[in-house]
């Protein structure tokens, strides 16, 4: 079966059997398809027209009142096909075709105004099991993750009242919800690891006074009792002063569970109040030659910096956790899947000036050994790239070798 996407204006969607037997498809605006992974059922939205979407914003309709995509969906068992009006996002489980859910758009019938609710609430979570073309419904959910095995699924929920925002979970073997934590604060980042038995999410702590809004780390455990913990302090140790745990990375486990990875940044100075009038401020920039980066690298990059995180891990078994990014060596990577012994670390901070007139870059590589916590710069000015192999047990990378006479001739 075959999938496409016309050019035309009108809303064409149309299903036909051409002479030797095979099902087509074809639709306009049909955008980010997907299919299951075993291959039985297509999954795709279909976007707004942009007509509609232009003169919603022209009458000023509310971006919640506006039109919105459309899922389709295709089942290849039985030929069937659903369009699934107002959704927002979509997603398989990445290792069982059979489980694929999808989170609508926030009702907005009756409120000509949703901006003058105090609270938006959640919407609808469709859970469906393509196989038995089973959905399962739940209501005020805002957020969600599906495990790579199809076994769980984890979702936050939030209410106009605040009387029922948490973390849930619905068992796929037990086709049960449970109620896992309860907070009235921003939920955010769930994750869960590939085997579904552990969870995590990020909560903004409600009316902090500290600048910026802390936020902390929470970690599940479906194995056997359930559990949940928040492993903010462990994470952080004794940095509790300089470090927070980052909004802006997205936890993820390794491929065994057995590892949490998480970010941290520094505490941003809270800035002082601004007494000045519009009128009384001159907008200046200043460069120095020995800075860096050009100008105008900074001021590209100065968001990106603002939300750079450092490398943490949690290891489930032990409770213990180690930061291996700072600011001297900014980036870390892993290997099998985030359960290998070592890992590399990558700085080109002390080269960045030479970024303006030398090519490939230079980088120093450090080894780091997560049991022994020792860090080794290996591979100093390295002008290229160097990386772990797949198993993490060998460190391999490409250099710029010249020869006697090429330098010569240079």
């Amino acid at each position: 079966s075959t999938l496409s996407s016309s050019s035309a204006a009108s809303d064409v969607y149309k299903r036909q059997l051409d002479q030797n037997g095979k099902i087509h498809y074809e639709g306009d605006r049909i955008d980010s398809m997907t299919f299951g992974k075993d291959s039985k059922s297509i999954s795709a939205k279909i976007r707004p027209h942009i007509q509609a979407v232009r003169q919603a914003k022209k009458d000023k309709i509310h971006k919640l009142m506006q039109p919105k995509d459309t899922l389709l969906y295709i089942s290849l068992r039985t030929l069937k096909t659903e369009k699934m009006p107002r959704v927002k996002r979509y997603e398989y489980a990445k290792k069982n075709g059979e489980w694929l859910a999808w989170l609508a758009e926030i009702d907005t019938t009756g409120n000509t105004r949703p901006d003058t609710l105090k609270r938006l609430p959640g919407a609808k979570l469709t859970l469906r099991n393509t196989k038995k073309d089973v959905d399962f419904h739940f209501e005020n959910v805002n957020n969600f993750c599906l495990s790579e095995n199809g076994s769980r699924l984890i979702f936050s929920r939030i209410s106009a009242d605040s009387s029922i925002d948490g973390i849930y979970a619905f068992s796929m073997t037990e086709q049960r919800e449970i109620n896992v934590w309860q907070g009235k604060g921003d939920i955010s980042k769930l994750t869960l690891s590939k085997n579904g038995l552990f969870g995590a999410f990020l909560y903004q702590i409600p009316d902090s006074t500290k600048h910026p809004k802390e936020y902390e780390l929470y970690h599940i455990n479906f194995e056997k009792a359930l559990n949940v913990e928040n492993i903010s302090s462990a994470i952080l140790m004794e940095n509790k002063e300089e470090l927070q745990i980052s909004p802006s990375f997205s936890p993820y486990f390794s491929e065994s569970g057995k590892r949490l990875f998480c970010g941290v940044m520094p505490i941003p100075e809270k800035e002082p109040k601004d007494t000045l009038f519009a009128e009384d401020k001159i907008d200046i920039e200043i460069w120095h030659w020995q800075d860096p980066h050009l100008q105008s690298v900074q001021k590209v990059r100065l968001e990106k910096e603002k939300k750079r995180s450092f490398l943490a891990m949690y290891d489930v078994k032990s409770k213990s956790a180690s930061i291996f990014g700072t600011k001297e060596i900014p980036d870390i990577y892993t290997a099998l899947e985030g359960d290998s012994r070592y890992f590399i670390g990558k700085s080109g901070l002390p080269y960045q000036k030479e970024v303006s007139w030398d090519y490939p870059y230079y980088y120093d590589y450090y080894l780091i050994d997560t049991e022994s916590g020792r860090i080794e710069k290996v591979l100093p000015r390295l002008q290229w790239d160097a990386a772990l192999s797949p198993g993490g047990k060998y460190l391999y990378w490409c250099c710029l070798l010249y020869t006697s006479d090429a330098a010569d001739e240079e």
